[in-house]
């Protein structure tokens, strides 16, 4: 949605202030997955390669399907994303701060024990 004139500082301030960028991330991660996400870019931009693509068929840019896996190694992050929900929310589900699930989701080695917590919480067993 795009506004018809620029916004006042004041009024891109409540805007940013209004936005919920855990659903919003977690809602982009969702459309990739399905298929749906695209690749934003200027009006000019998309203008000149639309130009190309008539013109020259080699030209087209070629879009690879969004795999999860490839941008997200961490087993703990991987799990919550799947499952939908947010760091704060898993955090509750286990008892603990949102702060330690971030330190666990930037971990390179997390033990069987607390992956094993970790899904018994997503499945609503913890």
């Amino acid at each position: 949605m795009k506004p018809e004139k620029p916004l006042t500082d004041k009024e891109l301030e409540e805007w940013e202030n209004s936005r919920n960028l855990d659903a919003e991330l977690l809602d982009s991660v969702r459309q990739m997955k399905a298929g749906k996400g695209h690749v934003a870019m200027s009006s000019e931009k998309s203008a000149r390669m639309k130009s190309d693509c008539e013109t020259n068929q080699e030209a087209r840019p070629v879009y690879e399907s969004f795999v999860l896996e490839d941008y997200v190694d961490n087993p703990v992050a991987l799990a919550r994303i799947k499952a939908g929900i947010t760091q704060e929310q898993l955090a509750q589900r286990l008892g603990v701060s949102q702060a330690y699930i971030s330190q666990l989701e930037h971990y390179t080695r997390v033990t069987n024990k607390i992956l094993e917590r970790i899904h018994n919480a997503i499945r609503g067993e913890g």
